[in-house]
């Protein structure tokens, strides 16, 4: 009965938020996870929660990462992106997953390039950008993908993802005078100073304005937050690559 997979997945997803991850995934596995959104790939609603539990499962743990990967969760999660392009919850947790589960695992990595998996999460960003939480999910999640391989941080660059980063740490919450978010900025400034190791990108950053843009994050937030933490390092990656241990290596 549809009803009860639905009502299953969601009481199996805030488990996953409440009780230890590992005992989650040892009672409740993931393969049932996957074999229930494959037998239902059109139900927004299943794919919400079932991309819940698989996210939220992942979180923090390597062994669930493994054995998601090895389900070929990822696989799921691609066709999330396809299929539910106009469901923001749905995006969400697919946003999660991909920052959750990691693309460290061969798996993962495979199906996340075979399906240009950086300009799905691109897309995301374009279609919501007046929309906080999709905007902080897609920073966080192409942080976990630009990372892995030279290739993704290519298809970043080609479509455009600058210019989509720049609009994220500019956007404004809205009802506040100029306030920012705190985790856009966190993740944002994080994706700088990634890309700062690259010589040829850092020059577009600078032009771009990126280190004006993390003084004002540092202006906006305490020295104890993790935006201005993110900030901080954005900057010294900016002005200083060779004492951040990062590569002056052009593109």
């Amino acid at each position: 009965d549809i009803l009860l997979v639905k009502d299953t997945l969601l009481k199996i997803s805030e488990r996953a938020l409440t009780d230890d991850r590992s005992t989650v995934a040892a009672i409740n596995g993931f393969e049932p996870v996957v074999t229930l959104l494959k037998k239902y790939p059109d139900d927004s609603i299943v794919f919400r929660h079932g991309l819940a539990v698989i996210a939220r499962m992942c979180y923090g743990n390597d062994a669930n990462k493994v054995h998601a990967s090895e389900c070929s969760a990822m696989v799921q999660v691609i066709w999330a992106f396809k299929a539910f392009e106009n469901f923001r919850d749905v995006l969400q947790e697919a946003l999660a997953c991909v920052k959750n589960m990691g693309l460290s695992h061969e798996e993962n990595k495979k199906q996340f390039k075979a399906n240009d998996g950086t300009l799905l999460i691109i897309r995301v960003m374009q279609q919501y950008g007046h929309d906080l939480l999709l905007q902080r999910w897609t920073c966080a999640a192409l942080c976990t993908a630009l990372c892995v391989a030279a290739d993704f941080i290519d298809r970043f660059l080609s479509h455009d993802g600058l210019a989509l980063l720049f609009r994220a740490l500019r956007f404004v919450i809205p009802g506040s005078a100029d306030k920012r978010d705190e985790i856009v900025q966190k993740w944002g400034c994080s994706l700088i100073a990634q890309l700062s190791s690259i010589g040829s990108i850092r020059q577009q950053l600078f032009e771009m304005g990126a280190l004006q843009q993390c003084e004002m994050t540092r202006q906006q937030f305490s020295e104890q937050s993790p935006a201005y933490e993110a900030a901080t390092h954005a900057i010294n990656a900016l002005l200083y690559p060779d004492q951040t241990g990062q590569s002056t290596q052009e593109s």
